[in-house]
């Protein structure tokens, strides 16, 4: 499986360096959508990955 984005997604968050005072509702939102698009690449991923298999499995059956 393919982990790379994750990869990417935390080596972006351990990246940064910030400090207490930094936090503003603007860091929370990136740090949010950086969540949300770890997460949604890894749904995605499956989602073709099952997909793909569910298609294979069909076109052999009916063969």
């Amino acid at each position: 499986m393919d982990w790379g984005f994750l990869g990417e997604f935390w080596d972006a968050i351990t990246g940064a360096t910030i400090n207490a005072w930094e936090y503003t509702a603007d860091w929370f939102k990136q740090i949010g959508l950086a969540v949300a698009g770890a997460i949604g690449g890894l749904f995605d991923y499956l989602i073709h990955y099952f997909s793909d298999l569910f298609v294979f499995l069909g076109w052999l059956f009916s063969a």
